[in-house]
């Protein structure tokens, strides 16, 4: 989509062939696709994320440096920070605009302590042009500054209340209006509130709030899932409970949703707008907790003492160690004969040709105008068979790994000029978006079809290309 954009094809999504912006509102992407057409690699936009999430650090050392005004408590919160296992979930899980909540909602939250309020809305600004899902948490912000900075308090309610205006109209009017259809994508993984579209949700939950909350701890993985959350910062915003309230709004809208449990799991980018106000709860809790030893003690103990500090650096190593544990591999163990098949079989591949491939070799063909994920969009359309007719149903969401849903479906791959698969799938997350038992029907049924012929094979990769005429198809 960014390669799009900067060749004249505005926020063009070819893997789901629509607007992106009726799939997430960001506007941000024309700043990023400008940036992108400096260096048109999928490394670049990683890049981006990286500096993002390293300002997001920076933000957090000054917080917490004006929190404690010493260097060693902010040191070691910025260590948890880096640490962090679901940071480094959001970091290595490919590219996601909703990344940069972290360093934007970290920075708005340094600039509301120090009362730069020209730099907060600024900052708002900034956050509403990146996806509508740091919508929700702005609103919190703005009630936050509206309950706790009295003399700011005017601002916070007009943060809340536009923020509030602005993520209805995304929901309502935008994004279905360059989706061109009456809908949301992600609208189904909030069918469990009672409800296929926005109108039957808002009407279930009026009829039967308890739905809602019941919603947040059904299955009871969902509070393991939050009470692992707070482990990794050691519990410490449970100490802060004015911050605590930053949490309620985007942690809710995570928990309450019936999509697949790597969401309510903050597993990969679903953690990014929960995570700049579990550390800066973390903050208060940590300065909070310092104080207790001498509210509790007439001898005026210190966790700074000798004797604890010991014990705490101890404690404190030990976190980290197991934080690390926790933390995704950024290499995994690969080939190189494979890969240098691979990168061979791509060179086949015209610059302007459109290609369907496995989505892991999707981010080394995107300069281009049509590339689109096997299994997955370039599948023109899942056909039921039903006597004469046929009919076309829904391509997206993709299917749960697992499901059964593509038992006696058959495809039509029809839109790309190529085609570049793994013939085994080993792993699912080359079979994505199938499941492993699934994708073998669908590469024999590739092999099989008259509509492409296997161009080249190596290192059990097939290039497959469409025939040119009617001679080679028979």
């Amino acid at each position: 989509m960014a390669w799009n954009t900067t060749h004249g094809f505005l926020f063009y999504d070819s893997i789901q062939k629509i607007n992106y912006l009726g799939d997430h509102f960001s506007p941000i992407h024309l700043v990023l696709a400008a940036v992108y057409r400096l260096w048109e690699n999928a490394a670049t936009l990683l890049i981006i994320q990286s500096i993002a999430i390293g300002l997001a650090a920076t933000a957090l050392y000054l917080l917490s440096l004006k929190c404690f005004n010493r260097k060693w408590p902010a040191i070691a919160i910025t260590i948890l920070f880096l640490f962090n296992p679901y940071l480094h979930r959001v970091s290595t899980f490919d590219f996601h605009p909703i990344a940069f909540a972290i360093p934007i909602f970290l920075w708005m939250l340094y600039c509301i302590e120090s009362e730069r309020y020209i730099s907060v809305v600024a900052l708002a600004l900034l956050a509403v042009t990146v996806e509508e899902t740091l919508l929700p948490p702005l609103v919190g912000l703005g009630v936050y500054i509206a309950l706790f900075h009295k003399r700011w308090r005017g601002l916070g309610l007009i943060i809340a209340i536009l923020s509030t205006g602005y993520f209805v109209l995304e929901l309502t009017i935008w994004m279905p209006f360059f989706l061109k259809e009456a809908r949301l994508t992600h609208i189904g993984r909030y069918a469990n509130l009672g409800g296929n579209t926005l109108d039957e949700i808002v009407f279930s939950l009026l009829k039967n709030p308890f739905i809602f909350f019941r919603e947040m701890v059904v299955p009871f993985q969902k509070v393991t899932s939050l009470g692992a959350l707070f482990l990794s910062v050691g519990f410490l915003p449970l100490l802060a409970p004015r911050q605590l309230i930053l949490l309620v709004l985007p942690i809710s809208s995570i928990l309450v949703s019936g999509y697949w449990p790597s969401q309510w799991h903050f597993v990969g980018q679903y953690s990014s707008t929960s995570l700049p106000f579990l550390f800066f709860g973390a903050v208060y809790g940590l300065r909070r907790l310092h104080g207790l030893p001498q509210r509790l003690s007439t001898a005026r103990a210190s966790l700074w003492s000798p004797p604890m500090v010991k014990a705490v650096c101890i404690a404190f190593v030990l976190f980290i160690g197991y934080n690390l544990y926790r933390s995704p591999r950024y290499v995994e163990r690969w080939s190189k004969m494979h890969v240098e098949a691979i990168q061979g079989l791509m060179r086949e591949i015209p610059q302007t040709a459109s290609v369907c491939a496995n989505q892991n070799f999707i981010p080394h063909l995107i300069n281009r105008r049509d590339v689109s994920v096997f299994a997955g969009e370039c599948i023109a359309g899942f056909k039921r068979l039903n006597g004469d007719s046929h009919d076309v149903v829904e391509t997206l969401p993709l299917p749960r790994v697992g499901s059964t849903r593509f038992k006696g479906w058959t495809w039509d791959i029809h839109d790309a000029e190529y085609v570049l698969v793994e013939l085994k799938g080993k792993d699912g997350r080359v079979t994505w978006p199938l499941s492993m038992e699934e994708y073998p029907q669908a590469v024999a049924d590739i092999l099989q079809s008259k509509a492409y012929s296997v161009l080249k094979e190596r290192e059990g990769v097939a290039l497959l290309s469409r025939p040119t005429s009617v001679e080679d198809a028979h």
